[in-house]
């Protein structure tokens, strides 16, 4: 599951509880830039190829299974749901408790937090942003900081329900890598991802 993760956001932008991380100040200083909840703007590069137009599509059927989150069993008291695929775990955030399936959240203005074991010693965020724009373009990743962390903010093609999700990404110290995913504006969710690491 979340390992020894407690998850408590604090953003009251979207009307959350607090978060807590293991090893959520490991290293962060709370007036670092990575720790600020005011979040320079940040512009990515507004080209995307439509779902219908992909080479590529998901093989998976259907939406993963959301599962609702007792209060009383301690787990991130902020979160109502959460979904397991492979070895990524998710919890879920405001929008709409009566939907179902993770894209209706989103739509409804909720929002994901997910982990799943990664490589030590390796950062996926900048693995992510090492094909960088020609000097002029906007960037398709954008490096920004989220506590001592490189984060990868990058805004997804639309999906099959037409939605264009934009996803904050960063590797812990342990190696876990982690992503908040959302229909909001980039500044917002990197916001969310800060309270995250910096408590």
């Amino acid at each position: 599951m979340f390992s020894a993760v407690a998850v408590t956001l604090a953003v009251a932008a979207c009307g959350t509880a607090d978060v807590a991380q293991d090893g959520a100040r490991d290293g962060a200083a709370a007036d670092s830039p990575g720790c600020a909840q005011e979040v320079l703007p940040i512009e990515l590069d507004p080209a995307f190829t439509p779902y219908d137009r992909r080479l590529t599509r998901s093989l998976a059927v259907g939406e993963p299974v959301l599962h609702p989150i007792d209060p009383a069993d301690g787990k991130a008291e902020a979160a109502w749901a959460s979904m397991v695929e492979g070895d990524t775990v998710t919890l879920v955030y405001g929008g709409d408790r009566s939907v179902r399936e993770p894209w209706q959240v989103l739509r409804s203005g909720g929002y994901l937090v997910s982990e799943w074991p990664g490589t030590p010693g390796h950062s996926l965020a900048r693995a992510l942003a090492d094909d960088q724009a020609a000097a002029g373009e906007l960037p398709q990743v954008a490096l920004v900081p989220v506590g001592q962390y490189d984060a990868a903010v990058s805004w997804a093609d639309p999906d099959a329900h037409g939605q264009r999700e934009h996803n904050v990404i960063w590797t812990s110290a342990d190696g876990t890598d982690h992503r908040v995913s959302g229909l909001q504006p980039p500044e917002e969710l990197v916001a969310i991802a800060r309270s995250q690491v910096c408590g």
